[in-house]
């Protein structure tokens, strides 16, 4: 499980999940204000916000059987990502933008 900090939003913050999920909170709402969950429910291992924009973030998939970067720009969708990068080996553990 991982939890990063929206440096452009700062009641903001996402958190990550071993089953694929990932929970954006609304600290202001004490709620979750969106879900991004993997379709193929691989863990996931870390996250990064975008310092520059603030409703982009990128998930990155442990799962050695499905190595992706995923990014999502929340103002246009939360159930498909705006890019799925592909082409690592294995899982991957950490990211930073």
């Amino acid at each position: 499980t991982k939890v990063a900090w929206n440096s452009q939003v700062a009641h903001i913050l996402a958190s990550s999940s071993q089953d694929g999920s990932c929970l954006v909170w609304d600290l202001r709402a004490k709620k979750p204000w969106c879900e991004l969950r993997d379709a193929t429910r691989g863990s996931i291992a870390d996250i990064a916000w975008n310092p520059l924009e603030g409703l982009q973030i990128v998930t990155a998939c442990g799962d050695d059987q499905n190595p992706t970067l995923k990014m999502w720009d929340l103002r246009s969708s939360t159930t498909l990502p705006l890019a799925t990068l592909q082409g690592h080996e294995q899982g991957l553990l950490s990211i930073s933008w």
